[in-house]
């Protein structure tokens, strides 16, 4: 069991108090105090900060262990982080690169970055595909590079995108005659849905890179 609940209750501060410091809720904070949540590195970056102590302290691990993710997890140069999402925590649109659905940090060539995205490296972000339906394509538990600079259609391309109350990804046609699109699963089990107007369709970033373990 994790000491977020003991060192929340030193300090004085409700759960809401530390939910405004983290920006998240009330309910969040309650639910990594119970190990309902899993406690992600970012996460305890954030109760470290706002609590004013060691990640080692909030775990329960000596306090040798937080100074050892200090100086074992810098960056080296010409490196930068990307946050990596849970794509099953979404609970609706806009709310998929919440801190809250940050489960990691996976390191990028700074230059290869810059020269694979039309914005920033802030904007860029990486997502666990589950299922299926994009297959062979993307298999179950692919990794995908993001650019969330892209919240639109611009042409055929696979896309991470919010319909029918489901955050996906899938490959987008675009039909120029009668100004649709079809949303296709690369997988030929899973029937295309075409003529789909995009209007229907929220649009979280374009997919530009895969990772996969062999």
């Amino acid at each position: 069991m994790n000491r977020v609940k003991e060192i929340r209750k030193s300090l004085g501060l409700t759960q809401q108090e530390l939910a405004e410091r983290l920006e998240t809720t009330a309910v969040s904070i309650s639910r990594y105090e119970n190990s309902e949540r899993k406690l992600t590195l970012p996460i305890l970056e954030k109760l470290s900060v706002a609590m004013q102590c060691s990640i080692a302290q909030l775990t329960g691990e000596d306090d040798h262990l937080g100074s050892d993710y200090t100086a074992t997890n810098r960056l080296l140069p010409g490196f930068a982080t990307v946050p990596v999402y849970d794509l099953d925590a979404s609970a609706g649109p806009g709310s998929y690169f919440e801190v809250e659905n940050k489960i990691d940090e996976l390191a990028f060539q700074e230059n290869w970055l810059r020269d694979h995205t039309s914005g920033g490296i802030d904007q860029l972000a990486v997502l666990k595909v589950k299922g299926d339906s994009m297959e062979d394509t993307l298999r179950d538990s692919d990794h995908v590079l993001v650019d969330r600079t892209i919240d639109h259609i611009v042409g055929g391309a696979i896309y991470v995108l919010w319909w029918r109350d489901t955050l996906m990804v899938k490959r987008i046609k675009v039909n120029f005659k009668d100004n649709t699109v079809d949303v296709i699963s690369d997988n030929p089990r899973y029937e295309p849905e075409l003529g789909v107007d995009p209007g229907d369709l929220r649009i979280a970033g374009r997919v530009l890179w895969l990772g996969r373990k062999v």
